[in-house]
């Protein structure tokens, strides 16, 4: 039989043994370290895009309770805040001044019925803008050049999807 037993007079790493094991966390580091540069960016953003979905369900569910009508501009903050129950989905977070808003629900969509739009997919109905109040209401032109988000608007559309466009 082998003796399996070690040494009496070494309790330690071989050389060989500590070098491998700094190469592997030398290497794992290399490839964590350009993952976690990337995290702080768009993190914002995706927020950004969250809020305004948030916005475009709670004004899909009014829409539901109303005869498929969407909300009159004049208030639509308002009346959108008890289906979402959050004052943060109404504000943007990024680019904007503290205590103000940064969203706009089309004016053209003020009250209509939500069936009755040919191509909901590519129907904007909230989006960022330029206007800074709780229930602003615009058409696209108020959206900021360049965009707020590194470059990008945030639009939501009235089939439900929301996403960052890059602005020229």
């Amino acid at each position: 039989m082998a003796n399996l037993q070690r040494r009496s007079g070494y309790s330690g790493f071989t050389l060989i043994e500590l070098i491998v094991s700094i190469l592997i966390v030398a290497v794992i580091a290399a490839i964590l370290w350009p993952v976690s540069s990337g995290c702080g960016g768009p993190a914002p953003s995706s927020r950004c895009v969250s809020f305004t979905k948030q916005c475009l369900l709670a004004s899909l569910m009014y829409a539901d309770d109303y005869d498929d009508r969407l909300p009159l501009v004049v208030r639509w903050g308002d009346i959108l805040q008890p289906y979402a129950k959050s004052e943060e989905m109404l504000k943007d977070v990024e680019g904007i001044p503290k205590g103000t808003y940064g969203r706009a629900f089309r004016k053209s969509a003020s009250g209509i019925a939500a069936k009755s739009v040919k191509s909901p997919q590519g129907y904007v109905l909230i989006f960022d803008s330029t206007l800074l109040s709780r229930n602003a209401a615009s058409e696209l032109g108020t959206l900021p050049h360049p965009g707020r988000h590194h470059g990008k608007d945030i639009v939501g559309y009235l089939d439900g999807h929301s996403k960052a466009l890059p602005m020229p």
